[in-house]
Formats: structure tokens, C-alpha cells, sequence
């Protein structure tokens, strides 16, 4: 009763700056600043302005997944997950020419992080399967690899878990090599208790 929860309102969510006589690159800067402050609820003005107002369709495409970070920042996941999957709508529709950072991958990572913290297993793993298929750097591909993993062993599919841990043998890589070795002990125990209880 003494600290009462404040809510932001849907008109303080989509709130945007006035304009102002600076260059998208400055404020740009000037809001990043802002980010590593905390200060969230600028920080959303300013996208919610740039969306309407930056110089080019990546520029809007990265303002929106810039935005989709801060409203996670505010705790607004269901906000944040779907601008998320809009700005990922918008970079596919972009032309090959004008795809200079892959938002899209961040898009995906940021996406399959807030669907695993908020239970939704289901919504995460295309995600983490997409990224495996997307990334090129080995260490990211792990990252994605033991996230498939780790939901198969809270599910108990321990077919697709034999199928990733296998996949990840054939990247010849130490990467997360303790995760994954406790994961072929789950396995292994798994089925061996499997085949004494159906022996039982």
C-alpha cells in the first residue's frame, strides 16, 4: 500500500518527442546514452518518433527493433514481442541491397529469450531452430543448439535431444562442452531408466 504499482498507459506506451533540429545519426547517439542509463521511458519517445520520422526503411526497420528492446526493458514482454515480430516482418520485406545489419537474427534471438522466460517453449524452439539454420559463427550456432537442447530435456523428448546432441558432434567444437556433456548423462540415464521401467 505504501509503494503502489504505477501502470504505463497505452498514450504513454506510443508517446513520441516533438520534433527536433538534430540529425537522426545525433540522436541516435543521444539516445543510447539514455539505455545505458535507464532512463526506458525517453528512450521509448524517441523511437516511437523515429518510426515515423527516420530517413530510410532499415532506419525505421531498426528504430522499431530498437523500441521492441526498451518496451522489454519496461517489463511490457507482450509489447515487446509483438514489435519484435513486426520489425521482422519489416526487414524481410526489405531488398537484399538495403539488409546492412541482420536485424533479423536479433529479432529472433531477442524473441526466443522472452518466449523461454515467459514459459512459452513451444514459440521458442522455431526460433532457436531458425537461428541454428541462419548463423554463421560456430559459437552463436551453439548458443542456439543448447537451447533446443535444454527445452528437449524439460519436455523429456529424448528423441530430438539423441537428434541436436548428435548435430552438435558434427560441428567439431568445444563450445559449451560441460553443457553438453551433462546433457548426453541426462540422455543416457533417461533411457536407461526408460528400459528398466518397461522391462518392469
Amino acid at each position: 500500500g505504501k509503494y503502489p504499482i504505477e501502470y504505463l498507459t497505452i498514450a504513454e506506451i506510443n508517446e513520441k518527442i516533438s520534433p527536433l533540429n538534430i540529425s537522426e545519426d545525433d540522436l541516435h547517439d543521444e539516445v543510447c546514452e539514455m539505455l545505458e542509463s535507464g532512463q526506458y521511458l525517453q528512450a521509448l519517445k524517441i523511437f516511437n518518433y523515429l518510426i515515423y520520422n527516420a530517413r530510410d526503411s532499415f532506419s525505421v526497420c531498426l528504430a522499431r527493433f530498437n523500441r521492441a528492446f526498451t518496451l522489454e526493458k519496461l517489463l511490457l514482454y507482450d509489447e515487446a514481442i509483438e514489435t519484435y515480430k513486426r520489425a521482422l516482418y519489416e526487414f524481410n520485406q526489405l531488398e537484399n541491397e538495403e539488409k546492412s545489419l541482420r536485424i533479423d537474427l536479433d529479432c529472433m534471438w531477442q524473441l526466443g529469450r522472452i518466449y523461454s522466460v515467459i514459459e512459452k517453449k513451444s514459440l521458442a524452439y522455431p526460433m532457436w531452430e531458425k537461428l541454428f539454420e541462419e548463423e554463421e559463427d560456430i559459437d552463436a550456432k551453439c548458443d542456439a543448439l543448447i537451447r533446443m537442447m535444454w527445452i528437449c530435456q524439460d519436455e523429456e523428448d529424448l528423441k530430438q535431444l539423441r537428434h541436436l546432441l548428435a548435430t552438435y558432434d558434427k560441428l567439431h567444437t568445444d563450445k559449451l562442452k560441460n553443457e553438453v556433456k551433462d546433457l548426453k548423462k541426462f540422455l543416457k540415464d533417461s533411457l536407461k531408466r526408460k528400459k528398466s521401467t518397461s522391462i518392469s
